[in-house]
């Protein structure tokens, strides 16, 4: 994970502008809080299926990244398997972060 995404992240969290835990966050997809669904890549199946589909069901973006343990001490847990984001700006630098770290070598 870039450092700029991880930077964010703590600062959404110190912001108040982060949903964490498995319940917590599928209450907050359904209420349509959450703006980025962040889901650890070693999440269980059962989560990353349910998450998934609340946040299909409410258009809401969601982005496997990391790991649990990695997303954990980002966040000050032990583990975190899902994590939402509430700030629209926020989510669209993340976004933007993610998208430029997808461009093939030597696109500008």
């Amino acid at each position: 994970m870039e450092d700029k995404v991880r930077n964010l992240l703590g600062l959404a969290k110190k912001a108040g502008r982060l949903v964490l835990g498995t319940e917590r966050v599928k209450r907050a997809l359904e209420d349509k809080t959450v703006k980025l669904l962040i889901i650890a890549n070693d999440a269980g199946v059962h989560s990353r299926w349910e998450a998934g589909v609340l946040a299909d069901r409410n258009s809401i973006p969601y982005v496997y990244l990391s790991n649990k343990v990695e997303l954990g001490l980002i966040f000050g847990q032990a583990t975190i398997a899902l994590a939402g984001i509430t700030d629209d700006n926020m989510v669209r630098e993340i976004q933007r972060i993610l998208a430029e770290g997808a461009k093939p070598m030597g696109s500008s």
